[in-house]
């Protein structure tokens, strides 16, 4: 095998990057489930974890009482 075969070629200026949909210090709400109360008030997105399965991940922390958590993009109102 050649050197530089096993690779494809991105072109110059291309981005497979997918920009977050929230930022750190933003506030938000998460969406309730069956695991998560409605009751859990507001948080503050405090890092921005790497994609995993395609999905953006975020490490929150409560408002109220300093909780941490991760939650994924999907599950921020």
């Amino acid at each position: 095998m050649r050197a530089g075969t096993m690779f494809r070629r991105i072109s110059k200026g291309a981005s497979t990057m997918i920009e977050p949909k929230f930022t750190t210090d933003d506030t938000v709400s998460l969406i309730p489930s069956h695991y998560i109360s409605g009751k859990l008030g507001k948080f503050k997105v405090v890092r921005l974890l790497p994609m995993e399965h395609g999905m953006r991940g975020y490490r929150v922390q409560s408002l109220a009482d300093g909780h941490l958590r991760v939650v994924m993009e999907s599950e921020i109102a």
